[in-house]
């Protein structure tokens, strides 16, 4: 992009538990959330104009007290969106051919796809990626 802008948020300086990198706990999913938090804020009061997020460790937002399973979901809550999900777009530096893929389940566990893939949820999705 030719206008990028990155943000320091600091961490909370009342935190008890020490943020150390590439080990989780509360303190750094507490960190995690605020960061989102912040990005998503920002983007509705138009400051910017889209999010590019990260892998969350969903146990360490779990130690930080939040129950969201995932991103997608506080993403949907925060701007006030029942129709929601998670898009992967990649483009194709020879043809510039652009591949848009929309998740039909997001954070559930393996085994139980089969039971919440339904004819209904898949019409659902493809709506909500073709409109």
């Amino acid at each position: 992009p030719d206008n990028l802008s990155i943000i320091d948020i600091p961490l909370d300086p009342n935190t008890t538990e020490q943020i150390m990198p590439g080990s989780g706990n509360g303190a750094s999913g507490k960190a995690s959330f605020l960061y989102l938090e912040t990005a998503v804020a920002h983007t509705l009061e138009g400051k910017f104009q889209g999010i590019v997020n990260a892998p969350i460790a969903k146990s360490c937002w779990k130690a930080a007290g939040y129950s969201y399973p995932g991103q997608t979901e506080v993403l949907a809550q925060k701007a006030k969106i029942e129709r929601f999900g998670m898009l992967f777009v990649g483009r194709s530096p020879y043809t510039g051919w652009t591949l848009r893929t929309l998740l039909a389940t997001t954070h559930i566990p393996l085994n139980h796809v089969s039971q919440t893939l339904t004819p209904q949820l898949m019409s659902l999705k493809l709506d909500l990626l073709i409109n």
